[in-house]
């Protein structure tokens, strides 16, 4: 009897061993290594006090200023992301949760989606993309939950999940192939599937997998994320990490190094990519921590926003930084405290990527409306120059939406 046990324990010990022995090697297939490939080192270095100004990189011809239509159900505080669908500006309001519609003369043309707890509700939005393929919005919550809404009519078409990948973060890059991040959770046994960083999705298959996370026993560390992760330069599309400075080109064949970010003039350089993982991993916090928040790339420029965080310090403080990097010339032009400084206008400017030149700022109506009044009391200006008539010409009050600044690189 002893020995039918035995053999039972024997046949069954064997068959878990083939079959995690078959998975395993499934796993590998589809585990994708960085693609060698020629990238441009981007050395960060200049650091200053001073102010970027980007009046020179920018056509003033270009410039634009678009007051939100601001009603009791138009009204947010923050364009957390700005999409260009055709006729009309998508604006994401992260804080609030809100998804408003805006044509692109400013006036309001609708609110999207219903939070709830309903088939085709969010509970907690968490990030929205657009995809082009389709000319729809499609929504993540913080549960993970799909959904996708038609901008023709605004409504929810269909709620979904990706099964085969933990995601934390993703981009469509068709109508059914999407790039999935996932944010990393360090209590998952170190052969979980979702210790591997990012994925492709090409249908409903995984294409393959790739930045495998180093497991560190007792540890529970979650990077950050951010929904500017992700961008589309030209027809590349492009990603990086908040702790990895490295850029990539994603391509159906694996990720190919764009850029090389060097921290110099802060003390944040290391040997290679393993090592600036583990030390985020690890907490050892030895160089100190960059986080890279925003990246906009332009033909010429790179223009980057930044976090330090000084050695042994809480890996979410930290001071913000600002750069410009000239791409032609593999020269820092920039590295400051301050931000993107229209100096004709006196304003700083916060920019995000609306397409491949094209560069947007959002600026609040109350600061809109000191700088009109600067601007008209400074008697040291002898003539308004064109960029500053438009602003004058605004008609805004301080509790408007934000306006608007829409211009394109040089």
């Amino acid at each position: 009897m002893l020995s039918r046990k035995i053999f039972s324990f024997i046949i069954i010990f064997s068959s878990l061993f083939l079959i995690s022995c078959s998975k395993k090697g499934e796993r590998e297939k589809d585990v994708i290594e960085i693609i060698d490939n020629d990238y441009l080192t981007v050395s960060i270095d200049n650091p200053s006090h001073e102010n970027l100004i980007i009046d020179t990189l920018i056509n003033n011809s270009s410039i634009k200023f678009i007051s939100l239509e601001t009603t009791s159900k138009s009204l947010f505080g923050y364009v957390d992301r700005i999409f260009d669908v055709g006729s009309s500006y998508i604006i994401y309001d992260k804080q609030l949760q809100y998804i408003l519609e805006f044509k692109k003369n400013g006036d309001f043309v609708r609110k999207i989606g219903n939070k709830g707890r309903g088939p085709l509700e969010y509970f907690d939005a968490y990030s929205l993309r657009y995809n082009a393929h389709s000319n729809s919005l499609i929504l993540m919550d913080i549960n993970s939950k799909f959904i996708e809404y038609d901008l023709t009519s605004g409504e929810a078409l269909k709620s979904f999940r990706f099964d085969n990948f933990k995601v934390d973060n993703f981009y469509p890059v068709q109508e059914k192939n999407y790039l999935l991040y996932n944010n990393f959770r360090m209590y998952d046994e170190p052969q979980n599937d979702t210790l591997y960083r990012f994925a492709y999705l090409k249908g409903n298959d995984i294409l393959y997998r790739s930045l495998p996370y180093p497991y560190v026993s007792n540890k529970t560390v979650h990077p950050f994320a951010t929904d500017n992760m992700f961008y589309k330069y030209k027809n590349d599309f492009c990603f990086f990490e908040l702790f990895n400075s490295v850029v990539y080109t994603v391509t159906e064949k694996g990720l190919k190094p764009r850029f090389k970010i060097i921290y110099e003039s802060i003390n944040n350089s290391y040997n290679n990519i393993d090592e600036e993982v583990q030390n985020y991993v690890s907490s050892k916090n030895e160089k100190g921590l960059v986080r890279l928040e925003i990246l906009i790339e332009s033909d010429k420029y790179l223009f980057l926003e930044f976090t330090k965080v000084e050695r042994n310090k809480n890996p979410r403080s930290g001071y913000k930084r600002y750069a410009l990097f000239d791409k032609k010339n593999k020269k820092c032009l920039g590295n400051s405290i301050n931000s993107f400084f229209i100096q004709e206008l006196l304003l700083e400017v916060f920019l995000q990527q609306l397409d491949d030149q094209l560069l947007c700022a959002e600026i609040p109506a109350r600061i809109i409306r000191v700088h009109q009044k600067v601007i008209r009391e400074n008697l040291d200006v002898k003539e308004w120059t064109p960029l500053m008539k438009k602003l004058m010409a605004l008609e805004v009050e301080e509790e408007d939406n934000p306006v608007l600044m829409l211009m394109k690189v040089r």
